[in-house]
């Protein structure tokens, strides 16, 4: 056993060799780097005076230091990619969506209706077809309304709400129930919705 010193003037027991050939590369055990072949080998030549490695510096590592150590890339220099991980979806959590006229208008004047929303927060996108009509108004309001998935009852009312565009009609959310109310003095003849 000797302490040797490497052309990169680095000590190492020359029991086993500092460097490992490796496909096209050097593998320095000291310092665990991989060099290219090519590059270093003109890089030793090039030094004033030209550098050559020592006796035992380049070789193979013998079966014992390998049983206590890490290996090196084998000398294809093929690594093998380490295998991804089972990634498993989320499940997809959440509830249907519902929506129906609680509060159906009578055909008394100023009588409201309301419109409650249900489930959630939604398991899938979907579509509110809501039709609405004052007596005063000169046709049908008919919107159609997207709800994302992951929306509450409360937020679908809200956008429910916001899609009410009959002029005659005033209109308000609270929690998951929107309220309609007709002209003063008219009533509301159609309050139609229905969920896809």
């Amino acid at each position: 056993m000797t302490i040797a010193l490497s052309v990169l003037s680095q000590r190492y027991d020359d029991v086993e060799p500092c460097f490992i050939v490796s496909g096209v590369f050097y593998y320095n055990r000291i310092d665990t780097q991989l060099y290219k072949k090519k590059e270093f080998d003109a890089w030793m030549a090039a030094q004033t005076p030209p550098l050559v490695f020592g006796a035992n510096e380049v070789g193979t590592l013998s079966a014992g230091y390998l049983a206590t150590h890490i290996g090196i890339p084998p000398s294809t220099g093929a690594v093998t990619p380490p295998v991804p991980p089972v990634v498993t979806p989320p499940a997809v959590t959440g509830a249907p969506i519902t929506v129906a006229v609680s509060k159906t208008p009578s055909a008394t004047a100023d009588d409201t209706g309301q419109v409650t929303l249900g489930g959630g927060p939604a398991d899938k996108g979907y579509m509110i077809n809501m039709t609405i009509k004052d007596a005063a108004s000169a046709g049908d309001d008919v919107q159609n309304v997207a709800i994302a998935m992951g929306d509450t009852a409360a937020q679908a009312a809200t956008k429910v709400d916001a899609a009410i565009g009959d002029p005659n009609v005033t209109h308000a959310v609270v929690g998951a129930v929107v309220t309609i109310t007709p002209k003063v003095g008219s009533t509301i003849d159609k309050l139609i919705v229905s969920i896809t």
